[in-house]
Formats: C-alpha cells, sequence, structure tokens
C-alpha cells in the first residue's frame, strides 16, 4: 500500500539541482547500460536482520540512450507494471518477470527555452492507457491492450508539460509563450480536448496538483512566493496562500479529504486550511537545516512525514501539531513517504542507502529493510540532486519500492 504513482502528478513533484536551478517530474539525470531489466537476488531474511542491505530486484534501462537524458517512473494502479520514461522512448514493465512488455517510440523531452526539461508519462486512472508529451509538443495517448496510439493531439501552442487529472476529467498544460512573459496554463477537456480556461505570467518552472473531487487545481510558479487555488468551475483563483519565499517545484500538495493545502518552502513546511487560507501548522527544521521534502499520510490518519538536511525525518500528527516519530537516517534525506496503509515510512538518503521503516514502535520507528544499491546522488559531473519525494515510492499495494536516480531501481518490501 503507497501513494499516489509515480508519475502521477497531483502532486507534481520535482527535483532540485544546484546551481543549475529547478528540474520537474521526478527526474534525475542519467541512464545509459543494457536494455532490460537488470535483475538482482533480493536479501533473505538472514542477512536483513543482520542488517545487509538488500539488493534491487530489478534494474530498469533503456538501452543506447545518452547519460545525459533525464528518467521518470511510475507504477500502474495495480501494481502490475511500472512506466519509466526517456529520450526517446517510454517502456512499460511486468513487475512479476521484470521484462518490458511495451516501447511506446516518439514519446521524448520537450525543453523549453526556460531550460526547464519535462519527461512527462503517466498511466490513466484505471491503467488502460499511458499519456505521454512528444519533443513536437504534441501529446498522445497509448491503449495497452491494443499497443497503440489511440490519440494524437497538438494544442495551439505545443506544450512543455501537463498534469491529468486524478478522475481523468481534465488535462492541465504549460506552453511557453516567452522567456520574460512565462508561460500560458490552459485547462482542457481530457476527453474532448476543448479548452476550459487559461491563465498568463507564470515566470519559470511549475508545477500543478488536482484536488481529488476534482473541483480545484493547485497552481505553483517558480517566480511566486505563493500557490494559487484555481477553481475549475469558475475558472477563477479563488484564494492564494502567501508563504514569503519562494516556492520549492514540487510544488504544493492537497491532503486526502481535500480540507488541506501543503507547501513546501526551503525552511518551513506549512499546513494551510483550504477553505479559509489560514496557517494551521508549521514545521521547521532543526536550526539551519534544510526541509528536502514533505508528504501527507494518504491512509487519513492526518499526518504530515518531512525530511531535511540533516538527515532527520520526522512524522507529525496535524492533530496536535506535535511530531510522532523522529527516524534518524543518517545522511541528508532527499525522500521520505509513507506507504498507503500509513504503516511504514521509506527514507533515501545522499549517501546512497534507502531504509524501509515500521512506525509501530515509537518514537523512532524500526527499520525493516535496508535498501542498498541506490547509487550515488550526483549527475556525471558531479551534481548532486536533491529530489523531491515522487522520486520514491511504495507501489500501491506496498510490494515494492521504487526510486528513480538516473536508472530506475526496483526492491521487495517486507510485508
Amino acid at each position: 500500500d503507497g501513494p499516489p504513482p509515480l508519475g502521477e502528478l497531483t502532486a507534481a513533484a520535482t527535483a532540485r539541482c544546484p546551481p543549475t536551478g529547478w528540474r520537474a517530474l521526478l527526474t534525475s539525470r542519467g541512464a545509459a547500460g543494457a536494455a532490460g531489466a537488470a535483475g538482482a537476488a533480493p536479501a533473505s531474511l538472514a542477512e536483513v536482520l543482520r542488517g545487509k542491505p538488500a539488493a534491487p530486484k530489478y534494474v530498469f534501462e533503456h538501452s543506447g540512450e545518452s547519460q545525459m537524458q533525464l528518467l521518470s517512473a511510475a507504477f500502474s494502479p495495480d501494481s502490475s507494471l511500472a512506466l519509466t520514461t526517456s529520450h526517446p522512448s517510454a517502456k512499460v514493465w511486468n513487475l512479476s518477470t521484470g521484462e518490458a512488455v511495451r516501447t511506446l517510440e516518439h514519446s521524448s523531452h520537450s525543453e523549453d527555452p526556460d531550460g526547464d526539461i519535462f519527461t512527462p508519462a503517466v498511466f490513466s486512472p484505471d491503467g488502460s492507457q499511458v499519456w505521454t508529451a512528444s519533443a513536437d509538443g504534441a501529446l498522445q495517448v497509448w491503449d495497452l491492450a491494443r499497443d497503440r496510439a489511440v490519440k494524437r493531439w497538438r494544442p495551439p501552442s505545443p506544450l512543455t508539460t501537463f498534469v491529468l487529472s486524478p478522475n481523468g476529467e481534465h488535462l492541465l498544460t504549460a506552453s511557453h509563450k516567452h522567456p520574460l512573459a512565462g508561460k500560458i496554463l490552459q485547462l482542457w477537456s481530457a476527453r474532448s480536448f476543448k479548452r476550459l480556461g487559461t491563465t498568463e505570467g507564470c515566470v519559470g518552472l511549475f508545477s500543478a496538483a488536482f484536488s481529488r473531487d476534482g473541483k480545484f487545481a493547485l497552481i505553483t510558479c517558480a517566480s511566486l512566493e505563493e500557490v494559487r487555488l484555481w477553481d475549475l468551475a469558475t475558472r477563477a483563483v479563488v484564494r492564494t496562500f502567501k508563504t514569503g519565499t519562494a516556492i520549492y517545484a514540487q510544488g504544493a500538495k492537497f491532503s486526502p479529504d481535500d480540507r488541506l493545502v501543503l507547501t513546501v518552502e526551503p525552511f518551513a513546511v506549512t499546513v494551510w486550511n483550504a477553505s479559509t487560507g489560514a496557517r494551521v501548522h508549521a514545521f521547521l527544521p532543526r536550526g539551519f537545516d534544510q526541509t528536502n521534502s514533505a508528504v501527507f499520510d494518504e491512509s487519513g490518519s492526518s499526518r504530515v512525514v518531512t525530511a531535511d538536511t540533516v538527515g532527520i525525518v520526522t512524522v507529525w500528527d496535524l492533530k496536535t501539531g506535535q511530531a510522532t516519530h523522529t527516524l534518524a537516517h543518517g545522511a541528508s534525506v532527499s525522500a521520505a513517504v509513507f506507504s498507503r496503509d500509513g504503516r511504514r515510512v521509506l527514507t533515501v538518503a545522499e549517501d546512497g542507502f534507502a531504509k524501509v521503516w515500521d512506525l509501530a514502535k515509537k518514537p523512532r520507528g524500526k527499520v525493516v529493510r535496508t535498501l542498498g544499491g541506490v547509487g550515488a546522488w550526483a549527475d556525471k559531473w558531479g551534481n548532486k540532486w536533491l529530489g523531491g519525494e515522487l522520486r520514491a515510492a511504495f507501489s500501491p499495494d506496498g510490494r515494492f519500492a521504487m526510486i528513480v536516480n538516473g536508472q530506475v531501481k526496483l526492491w521487495d518490501v517486507p510485508a
């Protein structure tokens, strides 16, 4: 049981790469090597008890593709498939065998004049289709059963990225207008591709998150010190959440019941009332540490998990505003996510290891598996990547952990 699939942009998470700026959509540099999934035997129970890191079960790679290309990944809703993307293709993998079952050609990255590179590819809510963006700014919809593209649509302005709503009814696209004027954000019907609304002036990278009920969208631009709540019925901005500092490009998120909004800033994580715009909680990292990620508990238990550069992961109770768990990973933690049932937390750190924590034991939790072979959090020039939470995820059924870091790697997770 885990959080929404990696490619699902209701969270629209991104990765931050100093000093070159922000990169979006679950991306990380790398991906060279042989085609196929290179499997490695997972650690035995005895090895786990001795603390030996578990090797990845599968390593998904695309054949013959440059070290410069970006990768993204997503689980299918039923946890049977994984979707990986890079230039110039997307691949669908069977998680029982580790083999590629579909190769979707002509799926590629698109690059806008800001230098923001996007590799959007997502499963449809029912898992029967894959939506991809092409280098020419068009959108393609692939039917997995028929193994072919069933729709190809190009908006008036070539898109640089898109967000599909959780109910599959709406599509939000970003198209570049001018480096100084910013992007055009447009809302469309995902069925007819009829334009429903437009907003402009988003300079720099943007992210978006739809509410679960499909009535609202949160819009975050790198140039703004606020998050805007867009009413999809009236096409109007009905509320702004003013942070006073730049918002991380991983953007803002709705709580599972849509009543709260979470924003992640360099030195604060703020929880807001979605109806009134009032601050509910502000969670600050220790001293001068920096927050790397924060996500809601999708199980509905009213919790948030935050991760910071000193290597401390904290689980917060939103009813009391108090910490319930403090997990010391031992190195700067780039990502921390809940399993969908809220029983476990996955942490990924810059030391190249990930850990699965059982939260039944308070206040520190218990490490039930250490994942090895994650790899260095750096590109080939040595620039480190501090990732948003969607570079790591549990599968929806909780059986797997997947991490995107140049390659896409998958591990078994103990029940």
